[in-house]
C-alpha cells in the first residue's frame, strides 16, 4: 500500500439515506443492517431469545402490579387477549379486536379494544385486576325495584319532614354507579331509618351505598333533580344484606353524591387510553372520534356523561384524535396530522380550552415513544412519529425537531396506508430508540429502525429478523432495560446479550461505507489498493467493492476475525474507479464484528477516464 494515501474513518455516524448514494458524507454509511453503535465504533447487534409462545401475536403491552411477577398483555389474531402469566385462557375475547391500548392505574389494567383507527363500534373500556377475566369498566345504575323506608324503633336524629333516598352499587375497582331504587319518606323526627328491599348487585359488586337528600320542604316526586349526599355510615359492606339501618343529622350530609346521577354507565372504547393529572382519559371512539373523555381525578371509571369530555376541533380535516399525553401539566392531543393542547382548569373537561399547536404534524395510536413503562416524557421531550419523520416535541415543532433527517429515505419507505401500525419504544437508560414499521408494501410492521442518541448526534440503522416484529416494548427486568418484540409467527422475543443468533437463525450484519474519496470531484480515477481495520470478532468477514452506479464491482478475499487479534487487520486488493464504496458483511451463524477504525488506501492514477 506504499504511495497510497490512507483515508481514515474512526467516527461512525450511522446510515445516511437522503438522496443518491454518492452524496453520503464522510463518517456515515450508505447502508447498514443489524448493527448497534459503540463509543467510537459499531458491532453486530445482539441476538434474540424466545420467552413466550403464543400464535399470531398482534400487540404486546407491559402490565405490572406491585409485588407481583412482571407480565405482558398479549393480543393474538381472532381478538384473544392473554395475560402472560396464564396463556391457556384469554382474559378478554372480542372477535373484531385487531389492536388494543391499555393504561395501568392503581394496579389495574384499563383496556380499550380498537382497530388502530378508532375504538371498536359498540364496544367499551374494560378493567382487569390481574386475575380472572377483564370486566366492563364502570357499571349501570340499580333498576327494577323501589326501596322501602321505615322508622327505626330506637332513637335517632333524622329531622322531621321529607327526605329522598336511593342506593348505588360499588364494584371491586371502587367505582360507584349512579343510584336507583329512589323513594321518599316522611318522618316525624328523632328516629333513624330502616332501609329495606336493598337490591343485590351484579357479579363484581362488593358494597352498596345509601344516598339521601337533606330535608325537602316542597318535594313533588322529582327524584332526578335533587342534591344527594353519601349518608355517613351508609356503606353496606357486602352484596347480600337486604336491610340496613342509617341515622344522620342533615348537617352530617357533606359528601355530595349528585355527580353519580350523570355517570357514564359504560365508557365507549377509544383508539387510546392514558392518565392525565390523576384522570383517566379515553379518546378516538368510533362515533365521536374527535372526543376525549376525562374521568374524575383519582376515580378512573367515574366519567360525567354530560360534561366529562372535550371535543378537539371536529370540523378540521385532521380526523379524530389518535394519541394523547401529558406534557408540563398540559394535555397534548394528536390527530394524524394535527396537534392540539388543553389544560385541566379544575372544572369538568367540557370547559377546558383547546388550542392549536401545529396544523401539519401529528401521529397515530402507537406513535408516541413509550419510555420504558413509565410514560412518554424523556428529558422533557416527547418522541413523535409523524409521517415526515420522527420528531421531538418540546412545546413546539420545527424542521430542527426532525431527528430522522439523515435517514429520510428509509423513513419514507413506511407504508402510509399502514402508518397506524408504527410503534415507538424508548430505552432512556441506554438512550436507544426502537421503531417497528411496515416498509414498502407491508401492511403490518416488517422491520425495526434502531436509533442511538447517546452521542451528540443521533445514529440510525435498520434491523431485520427472521420473524416480523409486530410490537415492541422496553421492559425493566431486574433493573435492566430489556427490549421485547411480539412476532406474528407466535413468540415474544427478548434481545439477549448472550446470544449471537435469532433463535437458531444466523444474523446477517453489514455496513457499507460511503464512496471515497468523498467530495464533488468525480473525474479523477483512483487506484484503491486495500483496507486496514481495527476490528475484533468471529467468523469470515466478507469484503465487496463497487464504483459509481455499480458500473464496476469486485470482491476481495475475506478476513478471518478473532476476539483478540492484537493488531490491525489488512486486506489488499486491486480496484480502479473514480470512487470506491467498501462493504463489510457477516452472514453465518455465531459470527460477529466489532469495528473501531476503518482505513481505505487510494491514489489518483488518471485525471479523467479516456473517452470511448
Amino acid at each position: 500500500m506504499k504511495d497510497h494515501a490512507p483515508l481514515v474513518i474512526d467516527s461512525f455516524r450511522g446510515t445516511f439515506d437522503r438522496g443518491e448514494d454518492d452524496v453520503v458524507p464522510a463518517g456515515f454509511f450508505i447502508d447498514s443492517l443489524n448493527i448497534r453503535f459503540l463509543r467510537g465504533g459499531f458491532n453486530t447487534r445482539y441476538g434474540t431469545t424466545s420467552t413466550l409462545t403464543l400464535a399470531n401475536i398482534r400487540r404486546i403491552a407491559v402490565y405490572k402490579r406491585v409485588g407481583e411477577a412482571q407480565r405482558l398483555l398479549i393480543l393474538v389474531s381472532g381478538g384473544l387477549l392473554y395475560d402472560s402469566t396464564n396463556l391457556s385462557t384469554p382474559i378478554l375475547s372480542i372477535a373484531a379486536m385487531s389492536d388494543f391500548s391499555m393504561a395501568t392505574i392503581f394496579g389495574r389494567a384499563y383496556i380499550t379494544p380498537h382497530n388502530g383507527l378508532t375504538g371498536l363500534p359498540g364496544e367499551k373500556v374494560y378493567v382487569y385486576t390481574g386475575a380472572g377475566t377483564a370486566l366492563p369498566a364502570a357499571g349501570s345504575a340499580p333498576s327494577g325495584f323501589t326501596l322501602t323506608i321505615t322508622e327505626d324503633v330506637g332513637s335517632g336524629n333524622i329531622e322531621a319532614g321529607i327526605h329522598a333516598y336511593g342506593v348505588a352499587f360499588e364494584t371491586a375497582t371502587g367505582y360507584i354507579t349512579a343510584p336507583g331504587g329512589f323513594v321518599q319518606h316522611t318522618t316525624v323526627g328523632g328516629f333513624g331509618a330502616n332501609v329495606g328491599v336493598l337490591a343485590i348487585g351484579p357479579a363484581g359488586t362488593v358494597a352498596r351505598h345509601i344516598v339521601a337528600t337533606k330535608l325537602l320542604p316542597n318535594f313533588i316526586g322529582d327524584f332526578a333533580n335533587q342534591t344527594y349526599y353519601f349518608v355517613p355510615g351508609g356503606r353496606v359492606p357486602n352484596n347480600t344484606a337486604v336491610n340496613f339501618t342509617v341515622n344522620f343529622y342533615d348537617a352530617d350530609l357533606q359528601d355530595e353524591a349528585t355527580f353519580l346521577l350523570e355517570q357514564e354507565t359504560e365508557i365507549p372504547a377509544g383508539v387510546g387510553i392514558s392518565l392525565y393529572r390523576g384522570r383517566m382519559i379515553v379518546w378516538g371512539e368510533n362515533l365521536n372520534p374527535a372526543t376525549v373523555r376525562v374521568s374524575k381525578s383519582g376515580e378512573p371509571e367515574s366519567m360525567n356523561a354530560v360534561e366529562g369530555f372535550l371535543t378537539c376541533n371536529p370540523g378540521d380535516s385532521g380526523g379524530g384524535v389518535k394519541n394523547c399525553c401529558e406534557y408540563r401539566t398540559q394535555l397534548v392531543m394528536f390527530k394524524s396530522q394535527r396537534t392540539y393542547v388543553t389544560s385541566d382548569n379544575g372544572d369538568e373537561a367540557a370547559f377546558w380550552e383547546v388550542n392549536s399547536v401545529d396544523m401539519s404534524v401529528g401521529t397515530e395510536c402507537h406513535g408516541l415513544g413509550k419510555s420504558l413503562d413509565f410514560g412518554e416524557n424523556v428529558q422533557d421531550q416527547i418522541f413523535v412519529a409523524d409521517r415526515t419523520g420522527l420528531r421531538m416535541f418540546g412545546g413546539t415543532f420545527s424542521q430542527a425537531t426532525v431527528i430522522t433527517g439523515d435517514f429520510e429515505d428509509q423513513w419514507n419507505r413506511i407504508n402510509q396506508a399502514a402508518f397506524h401500525t408504527v410503534e415507538v419504544a424508548i430505552d432512556p437508560v441506554r438512550q436507544h430508540i426502537y421503531v417497528v414499521a411496515p416498509l414498502d408494501a407491508a401492511v403490518v410492521p416488517s422491520h425495526t429502525f434502531f436509533g442511538d442518541y447517546s452521542d451528540e448526534a443521533i445514529k440510525w440503522t435498520t434491523w431485520s429478523f427472521p420473524w416480523a416484529p409486530q410490537s415492541i416494548t422496553v421492559d425493566v427486568v431486574n433493573s435492566v432495560p430489556v427490549p421485547r418484540f411480539g412476532a406474528y409467527v407466535g413468540n415474544v422475543y427478548n434481545i439477549d446479550e448472550t446470544n449471537l443468533l435469532d433463535g437458531l437463525t444466523a444474523i446477517e450484519s453489514y455496513v457499507e461505507f460511503p464512496f471515497y474519496p468523498v467530495g464533488p470531484e468525480d473525474d479523477v480515477v483512483n487506484h484503491f489498493t486495500g483496507i486496514r481495520l481495527r476490528a475484533k470478532g468471529a467468523g469470515n468477514l466478507l469484503i465487496s467493492l463497487r464504483g459509481l452506479d455499480n458500473a464496476l464491482t469486485a470482491n476481495a478475499q475475506g478476513l478471518s476475525l478473532s476476539a483478540a487479534p492484537g493488531k490491525p487487520l489488512m486486506r489488499g486488493f486491486n480496484f480502479t474507479s473514480e470512487r470506491c464504496a467498501v462493504k463489510l458483511r457477516l452472514a453465518n451463524a455465531n459470527e460477529w464484528m466489532n469495528v473501531t477504525k476503518f482505513t481505505l488506501f487510494a491514489t489518483p492514477v488518471w485525471d479523467e477516464r479516456p473517452e470511448g
